[in-house]
């Protein structure tokens, strides 16, 4: 077996946008040039209500769409669920992915809210 290093390059960015007092928008953009694979892109957006729920959904250059779920338990501790559905022509290759993430903030010497995604 061969394992040989491709380079990559990555450039990732994403904007909050006030919605009122209680909502706000986030959203964002990654681009990745990978060797062997060409340009790779990936938008998604977020509506998160007062820092305590959110739900978003996002696009991966023609792979897959993905729907994100998550909730701010404590100012400690999240919890996050993700739905992967990708878009392959092949049907014995459309493997749906669900992903369940627990966040836990344990040493921090400032305040931060259990933030992940």
């Amino acid at each position: 077996m061969s394992l040989s290093n491709k380079k990559q390059f990555s450039l990732q960015t994403g904007a909050v946008v006030p919605l009122g007092t209680i909502w706000s928008l986030n959203s964002g953009v990654k681009l990745t040039e990978a060797e062997g694979y060409g340009l790779i892109w990936t938008v998604n957006s977020r509506v998160r209500y007062k820092e305590l729920i959110y739900m978003g959904t996002g696009y991966n250059s023609g792979s897959k769409i993905f729907f994100l779920f998550g909730l701010a338990v404590t100012k400690n501790l999240a919890i996050n669920y993700a739905y992967d559905h990708y878009l392959s022509g092949t049907s014995s290759l459309n493997t749906n992915v669900h992903e369940l993430v627990v966040g836990f903030v344990l040493f921090t010497k400032y305040e931060s809210k259990a933030k992940f995604w």
